[in-house]
């Protein structure tokens, strides 16, 4: 009998040990962050991360293409583009984003021409950089509020050459949705953000210093495979990391 009665109460003290570092460990209590900002040169993501004191529950990401996709006039129904300008790299000259417009300088040489609000200002990709015109970015887009203007000021009839698994206006564009960077045998966009989610889920921020270099396969930090293998993982490993500290 009082072997049994040191046994039930051996048991129940585990419990209680367990409960209790369960509960300094996750806090109870489920909180959400979320970050934006550039990423891969000319795209906009958000990253949301839901954590339980110190864990990780989820981590998505989402990515937004930017207006070297959708302002290029290959992208652009040619009956849709009469009376758009465009720049000899082949890109609408006047753009807009909500009520923000948009010019671009021409240079045929690189991907996208440079977009300014205004002369000397600052470019799109410099603009997304900071957190508030990064998220009105990805929040406006996925409204379909974006245009490409006449030279008149009008705004044209957008449309797209290539439809997207019937995607609207607002979903166009999403990476999670219009298949940018899939086939088959292909690790691919999709792929990779799945990769970064469980390494970052099993794993936390801890190991991640923010300066690993690739190798010729996937990435590797501290010793642990993420098997992801995209060129940029520094820019949305960054961003989750700022999602995690803002989910307090």
């Amino acid at each position: 009998m009082k072997k049994t009665i040191v046994t039930v109460f051996a048991v129940l003290m585990t419990s209680t040990l367990m409960l209790s570092l369960n509960a300094c460990s996750c806090g109870g209590v489920e909180t959400t962050g979320n970050a934006y900002g550039l990423v891969h040169n000319y795209y906009v993501a958000q990253v949301t991360v839901v954590r339980n004191g110190t864990r990780v529950n989820s981590v998505t990401f989402e990515e937004t293409e930017g207006p070297a996709s959708w302002a290029k006039k290959s992208n652009i129904k040619e009956d849709k583009a009469e009376g758009v300008e465009f720049t000899t790299g082949g890109f609408a000259k006047k753009i807009t984003i909500g009520s923000l417009t948009f010019t671009a300088t021409d240079d045929a040489s690189v991907k996208t021409p440079a977009y300014r609000q205004k002369e000397g200002g600052e470019t799109f990709e410099e603009w997304v950089k900071k957190e508030e015109n990064a998220k009105f970015y990805v929040e406006t887009m996925a409204s379909g509020d974006y245009k490409l203007l006449k030279a008149d000021g009008s705004a044209a009839d957008i449309d797209f050459s290539t439809d997207k698994n019937n995607l609207n206006k607002g979903e166009r564009w999403l990476k999670s949705k219009n298949g940018y960077w899939s086939g088959n045998n292909v690790l691919g966009w999709k792929g990779n953000m799945d990769k970064m989610s469980d390494y970052i889920i099993r794993n936390g921020f801890d190991s991640y210093g923010g300066d690993e270099m690739k190798g010729e396969g996937s990435w590797v930090i501290d010793g642990v495979d993420t098997g992801a293998t995209l060129v940029d993982l520094h820019d949305y490993m960054s961003l989750a990391k700022r999602a995690y500290e803002t989910a307090m």
